[in-house]
């Protein structure tokens, strides 16, 4: 996100531009941390119901 600030303060002539173009940056960033963290806190490697064969050597049924 920095690096593509730095090129918006660069190049985006208008301060509204400016201005729209770091709303929108922030915004997309924070949905992509959104998404992340709701991965990693939902991933679960022993799915229930899956054949034993296919799942993890950890997985202990």
């Amino acid at each position: 996100m920095n690096g593509v600030r730095t090129i918006i303060n660069d190049y985006a002539e208008k301060d509204r531009t400016r201005i729209v173009l770091k709303t929108l940056l922030v915004l997309s960033g924070a949905l992509v941390l959104v998404l992340g963290t709701l991965v990693i806190f939902t991933f679960d490697p022993c799915p229930v119901g899956e054949p034993a064969d296919l799942l993890p050597s950890f997985c202990a049924r």
